[in-house]
């Protein structure tokens, strides 16, 4: 059985392998939607996207 802390390992190490930021996974699926479609739809998902921790 697979531990959560070995779980979110997993996860992050997913989000490495297509190069985005553990933070942007952890939000909204449309943020990372958005930054995928384009300048202006990343503008409108909102502040925060390229902040860590």
């Amino acid at each position: 059985m697979m531990t959560l802390y070995r779980l979110q390992i997993l996860i992050e190490e997913i989000c490495g392998f297509f190069r985005l930021n553990w933070t942007v996974c952890r939000q909204d699926p449309r943020i990372i939607y958005g930054k995928a479609n384009g300048e202006q739809s990343r503008q409108e998902a909102g502040v925060g996207i390229d902040s860590s921790g």
